[in-house]
């Protein structure tokens, strides 16, 4: 079949200096084109992992100095003294008069609210992860 209108015409050439048509090739206009998204990016990291692992930084820090007779929060809520620290689990005395005491996972203390000595008289710094 044959087709009316079509006809053959030669390539254009553009003048001297000007750019090919299709616009430049290369890494700058790709990335011109991409440069919000990477701008996204940067922004997130500062605004959301950064404090993040800063955070978590100031969390293993604090558990790793968790003694005994420090007074805690674990992250259910329960209030207690610490009367046993290993390296994966924690031995908090809830209530004295029953000498009710529970074992948690070292992970679950929520922050050291006080610190008093072995006597019970002295107080020493207060560690809190906020």
């Amino acid at each position: 079949m044959f087709i009316l209108g079509q006809v053959a015409s030669p390539p254009v050439t553009p003048p001297a200096g000007m750019p090919p048509p299709g616009g430049p090739a290369g890494l700058l206009p790709m990335l011109m084109q991409f440069w919000p998204v990477l701008a996204i990016v940067v922004i997130m990291y500062f605004l959301l992992i950064a404090p993040q692992r800063k955070k978590e930084k100031q969390r293993q820090v604090m558990l790793r100095a968790l003694e005994k007779n420090d007074r805690v929060v674990t992250i259910g809520g329960i209030h207690g003294l610490v009367r046993n620290v290993t390296d994966k689990e924690v031995t908090l005395l809830v209530d004295e008069k029953r000498d009710l005491t529970l074992k948690v996972s070292r992970s679950a203390i929520y922050a050291i609210l006080d610190r008093t000595d072995a006597s019970g008289e002295g107080e020493l710094p207060l560690v809190n992860p906020k």
